[in-house]
């Protein structure tokens, strides 16, 4: 007899993890207002947070409002169902419209960031030549290590890393194999920087080669009698 699937239990959410998730989409609590339902104070509570300001205690937020423990839970529970039901059924309610890039870039004599409008995304691997940070960062040349995608309000921020010199895949499969293996701490390699992190790894992984060569042996062939 099959047995029907029960979904584990989740685990609850802590009120103050809900109320910081949800500043971080206010254009789209925005669209759930005016729905009729009780929670709308709450969400007027949550649009007024800036983005450097810590979250409002629920007690804080329940003397606010004048309601008890237990009914600021439900709203508040209410709240998080309705937007994640709304953002799962309709692509309007989340728009990311405002596109920006932050780039990190990494160098021998110092490491800068900036923000700028690419108008493509760079890949992983791919050059990058920054000559007008060269005088900051001593280097010029660069290729992408990682990019990265961060998602709040209106705003798509994409985090594009950049590291010295030019992309080789073995050099790459090398780092990585020695991070797994817990050789290489990032701590470590910041401290080497790019080239002498290759030398590192070249000596780390280099195979081992006899002391003396085997001599030379040609093969014997086999003896053909003449008729």
């Amino acid at each position: 007899m099959r047995h029907r699937y029960q979904e584990r239990p989740k685990p609850p959410i802590k009120a103050s993890k809900i109320i910081y998730c949800l500043s971080l989409a206010r254009p789209a609590l925005a669209k759930l207002q005016g729905k009729g339902k009780p929670y709308d104070p709450l969400i007027e509570a949550i649009m007024a947070i800036g983005p450097d300001d810590k979250s409002p205690a629920s007690k804080t937020l329940q003397e606010q409002f004048g309601i008890t423990a237990s009914r600021f839970r439900k709203w508040l529970d209410t709240l998080h169902e309705d937007f994640i039901a709304a953002i799962s059924a309709d692509a309007d309610v989340l728009q990311y419209t405002n596109v920006e890039h932050i780039v990190h870039v990494r160098g021998k004599r110092d490491g800068v960031s900036f923000l700028c409008r690419l108008p493509i995304i760079p890949r992983v691997g791919e050059g990058l030549e920054l000559w007008f940070l060269m005088g900051e960062t001593g280097e010029g040349a660069y290729y992408v290590e990682d990019v990265r995608y961060e998602l709040s309000d209106d705003k798509m921020l994409v985090i594009v890393s950049v590291r010295p010199g030019y992309f080789d895949a073995y050099f790459w499969q090398l780092r990585a194999r020695a991070k797994f293996e817990g050789k290489l701490p990032y701590e470590l390699e910041d401290e080497m920087g790019e080239y002498r992190t290759q030398d590192y790894l070249r000596k780390l992984y280099e195979s081992p080669r006899p002391a003396t060569a085997p001599a030379y042996t040609p093969p014997t062939l086999p003896f053909k009698r003449r008729r």
